[in-house]
C-alpha cells in the first residue's frame, strides 16, 4: 500500500485537470477507502480516481473512477512499477474521457431526479394552498364530490357543487449539468431562453388575458435551490432561476395596484 500512496502523490500533478492525491485514506482505516489511494479533481467536487491492489494480479493495480453512489464501468489495470509519467499518460489517455462522460450522464441523471423530486415538493405545497384557498372562497372543505388533477400546467377542479378555481402552474424546463468552461453561448442561450423568458411571456400573458380584466389573483414560479447557493456544472441554469427570483419580486410590485 504504500508504494500505491506514493505513485497516486506522484500521478496527481500529471493528470489533465486539477487533481490532488487524497491521504485521509492512509491517515484512516475505517473509512471507505482504506485499502485504496485517492485522488481527488478539485474541479469538480465528488468526482474522484480510486487505485487499489488487484487480488488476484501481485504487483499490478486496478484504476477507475468514482461516482456519487457507485464506481465507474471506466476502469484500466496497469503494473505498480511503471513509472509515474507513463501511469499518468495511460490514465489521460485511456481513463480519463470515459471517465468523465459517464460522470457528466450520472450527474444529468442524478439532477434530473432532484429536478422531479422538487417538482413534486412544489406540487404538494401548491395543493395544499389551493386547498386552503378553496375552503375559504368557497365556504366549505374538500370533499369525496370534489376531483382535482394537474393537467396542462393547472390545478383543475371538478365538482358536483357551484365552486370553481383554476391554479395556473408553469414547471417547463431543461437542464444540461455542464461545466463553466465547456458552456457553449449557444446552450446559455438555450436554458436562460427557456426557464427565463418563458417565465416572462407566460407571466405578461396571464396577466394581460386573465388576471388584469378581474383585478386579482395570484402568480406562482418555480425556481431552485442552485439560484441561492449554488451549484456544481450548472451555471447557466441557475443563473436563469435566479432571474426568475428578481423577476417575480419585480412583478409583484408592478401589479399590487391590480391586486395581483
Amino acid at each position: 500500500m504504500e508504494r500505491l500512496f506514493a505513485l497516486a502523490e506522484e500521478i496527481a500533478p500529471l493528470l489533465t485537470g486539477q487533481w490532488r492525491s487524497n491521504r485521509l485514506a492512509e491517515q484512516r482505516p475505517d473509512i471507505r477507502h482504506a485499502n485504496q489511494a485517492v485522488v481527488n479533481d478539485d474541479t469538480q467536487p465528488g468526482r474522484q480516481l480510486v487505485f487499489q491492489p488487484c487480488p488476484d494480479k501481485p504487483g499490478r493495480i486496478h484504476m477507475r473512477g468514482s461516482l456519487r453512489e457507485s464506481l465507474s464501468r471506466v476502469n484500466i489495470i496497469l503494473s505498480e512499477q511503471l513509472p509515474a509519467r507513463a501511469v499518468a499518460g495511460d490514465i489521460n489517455r485511456r481513463l480519463l474521457p470515459g471517465f468523465r462522460q459517464e460522470w457528466r450522464e450520472a450527474e444529468t441523471c442524478r439532477q434530473a431526479q432532484e429536478a422531479k423530486l422538487e417538482l413534486d415538493r412544489h406540487q404538494v405545497a401548491l395543493l395544499r394552498w389551493f386547498v386552503l384557498e378553496f375552503s375559504l372562497r368557497s365556504n366549505r372543505e374538500l370533499s369525496g364530490a370534489d376531483e382535482f388533477c394537474f393537467r396542462d400546467g393547472s390545478v383543475q377542479l371538478s365538482s358536483s357543487h357551484k365552486a370553481s378555481l383554476r391554479l395556473s402552474l408553469r414547471f417547463a424546463g431543461t437542464i444540461a449539468p455542464t461545466p463553466l468552461l465547456e458552456i457553449t453561448p449557444e446552450q446559455w442561450d438555450r436554458i436562460v431562453r427557456t426557464h427565463l423568458y418563458g417565465t416572462f411571456y407566460c407571466t405578461v400573458e396571464m396577466v394581460r388575458r386573465f388576471l388584469k380584466p378581474k383585478r386579482a389573483g395570484k402568480i406562482v414560479n418555480v425556481t431552485a435551490p442552485s439560484a441561492l447557493r449554488g451549484g456544481n456544472g450548472v451555471a447557466d441554469y441557475a443563473s436563469a432561476k435566479g432571474g426568475i427570483i428578481a423577476l417575480t419580486r419585480n412583478v409583484a410590485r408592478d401589479l399590487l395596484p391590480l391586486n395581483i
